[in-house]
């Protein structure tokens, strides 16, 4: 065998050993990609340390997000939130929540007109620890995933070492915060119709 059939074999033995090797790095490559789906991070881990919390209604969802209510039963990633409760940091009375993804490897908060629900976002959870955004479920039915947690507003608030939310900061224009004006403007309208069918009747009577 002349030397030039031997290098040529050689190149050959290489090229084929490359070949093998993208091969094996493709079969091994791809079922990271596919295991990149989840787990859905935990509600009550990443509450302490996040940076927002917010308590509210979902009274809105939109289509064109990856989720569109039209193609998934009304689940969408893009909702308008009425907030209620600003139990962490500041939120105005309404949040336009546009594809929000709970981790880099999970799905994003996705919901139905009518939840309501805790929200937090810039959270840590796992270890090591991970950025997170993550809603848990107050009213309505939670996205059935694993992993997904219910609360109430008084556990939000127990779980950040709070007062109560009759005591809390709320947003202005929310429901809290008009609370009190709402009653009395309520009991003044009560007073003065009233006072004016008490007036009607004495007019009726006869002298």
């Amino acid at each position: 065998m002349s030397p030039l059939d031997i290098a040529l074999g050689r190149r050959w033995r290489l090229a084929l050993v490359a070949i093998v090797a993208v091969a094996a790095l493709s079969v091994a490559v791809a079922p990271v990609a596919a295991e990149c789906d989840g787990p859905y991070p935990s509600f009550r881990e990443a509450l302490p340390t996040a940076q927002r919390v917010v308590i509210g209604d979902v009274i809105a969802v939109h289509s064109g997000g990856s989720w569109s209510p039209a193609a998934f039963g009304g689940l969408s990633s893009r909702f308008t939130l009425r907030v209620r409760y600003v139990p962490r940091g500041s939120a105005p009375a309404q949040m336009e929540i546009v594809d929000l993804p709970t981790q880099p490897c999970a799905e994003m908060v996705i919901v139905r007109e009518g939840d309501r629900i805790a929200l937090l976002f810039d959270g840590t959870a796992f270890t090591p620890p991970v950025q997170v955004n993550v809603a848990a479920w107050i009213r309505g039915t939670p996205q059935d995933f694993p992993g997904v947690e219910t609360t109430s507003v008084r556990e939000v608030y127990r779980l950040l070492g709070l007062d109560p939310p009759d005591t809390s900061t709320a947003p202005p224009g929310s429901p809290q915060d008009a609370g009190f004006p709402l009653v009395f403007l309520a009991a003044m309208l009560g007073l003065l119709v009233g006072w004016r069918r008490f007036a009607h009747e004495g007019r009726r009577r006869p002298a």
